[in-house]
């Protein structure tokens, strides 16, 4: 039976996602999985809708089961967050994994990735060049590959959806070189794009309607508007619980923080009197708005897991966030315990402390959740 996984975020679920989870059950006749970030998002924060609401919003749109992808890999620069995801598709049971890209050619996104490849010395070494100038690694790299002749892979890496595709098929060639790969060509607005346009565009612009009005229905499927009622802006509340961290822990071993960065975190977050506001002061050329919102978040869950740590990947569990009633057999093919309920953690005796703090984060945060996997009949 051919499986196929989707590694996501959905935040929130929009005409986008639904397009690539068609095409991704059309293209391969095959079951379809979602590997889905839980409490924590990879751009930092959290995300408009609780983990089970959207997780249910991929069931009702064609997704089988919906497993999370733990914030330790959730909200981590794209290089580990498509370890995490491969990963955790292969545990459950997926032998293609199929994604969205500005480019739709997975032929450019392959010679794109072995030209990246870590054993590119010569790229690395101008990588490294550029670092020492001050550049945050995104621009040392795209430079890196423009002064080693690779100017068409570097137009690649400018699309955010191309890169992160990047980082998965170099990620499958590292961990199940066997493995498929589906390239679906984005359309609509851009990634990142803040107006709404049509009825597909991004999510950064759905996020920024909810902040001003809910978005125009066309934007999202009915099942998804309905539950947009609900979101409620948790940014104040976070920066509360960033701010006591900052106060009242270490963070100099939080997962991503650099050395010295602490120093200056800790000195602007008492000056500072929201997030952004301490995000573009402690911003710079070598530390992009992501990677500090990343570790932001990262500081409200205690996150301290050594990112190098993190490419070895260990999976104890997977957690079901929802899944079709007619799908249970996919059960069976799961290569860890699954999970659908807190009990079941128990059960099996797993302790895992770090998803539990950012379960808590985003109920402190944000609004109270039911902890039960989403069954669609």
């Amino acid at each position: 039976m051919k499986i196929t996984a989707v590694i996501c975020e959905f935040n929130p679920f929009h005409n986008g996602h639904k397009k690539l989870l068609d095409c991704a059950k059309k293209m391969q006749g095959s079951k379809l999985i979602t590997v889905m970030s839980g409490d924590v998002v990879q751009r930092g924060l959290l995300p408009v809708i609780d983990k089970y609401t959207r997780a249910k919003h991929a069931t009702v749109a064609g997704s089988d089961i919906t497993i999370e992808l733990p914030p330790q890999y959730a909200c981590a620069p794209a290089e580990i967050f498509a370890i995490g995801g491969v990963s955790y598709a292969v545990a459950a049971g997926a032998d293609c994994i199929a994604f969205g890209s500005e480019s739709g050619d997975i032929d450019e996104l392959y010679a794109a990735a072995e030209i990246t490849d870590d054993d590119n010395d010569a790229l690395n070494a101008a990588i490294k060049e550029n670092l020492k100038c001050g550049m945050s690694h995104p621009s040392a790299r795209r430079e890196a590959l423009k002064q080693c002749g690779y100017v068409k892979a570097a137009d690649t890496l400018d699309s955010p959806n191309n890169l992160l595709a990047i980082e998965y098929i170099k990620a499958i060639k590292r961990i199940c070189p066997a493995m498929q790969c589906i390239s679906v060509k984005r359309e609509g607005g851009a990634h990142g794009d803040t107006e709404i346009c049509g009825d597909i565009c991004s999510s950064s612009a759905i996020r920024k309607a909810l902040g001003e009005r809910l978005p125009p229905m066309q934007c999202v499927p009915p099942y998804v508007y309905d539950d947009l009622k609900k979101y409620k802006n948790s940014d104040d509340r976070l920066y509360a619980i960033i701010k006591y961290n900052i106060a009242t822990k270490p963070i100099k071993d939080i997962c991503g923080m650099a050395e010295g960065l602490d120093v200056k975190i800790q000195s602007e977050a008492a000056k500072s009197n929201s997030i952004e506001e301490l995000i573009d002061a402690v911003k710079s050329k070598r530390y992009t708005h992501a990677r500090i919102r990343r570790i932001l978040t990262n500081i409200a869950i205690s996150n301290v897991c050594d990112i190098r740590a993190l490419k070895d990947v260990n999976i104890q569990y997977l957690n079901v966030l929802a899944m079709r009633d007619d799908a249970r057999d996919l059960l069976a093919g799961f290569s860890a315990p699954a999970t659908v309920r807190p009990y079941d953690k128990v059960r099996l005796n797993i302790v895992d402390d770090l998803s539990m703090r950012a379960s808590a984060v985003f109920k402190a945060a944000a609004y109270d959740y039911a902890e039960k996997a989403y069954i669609h009949k």
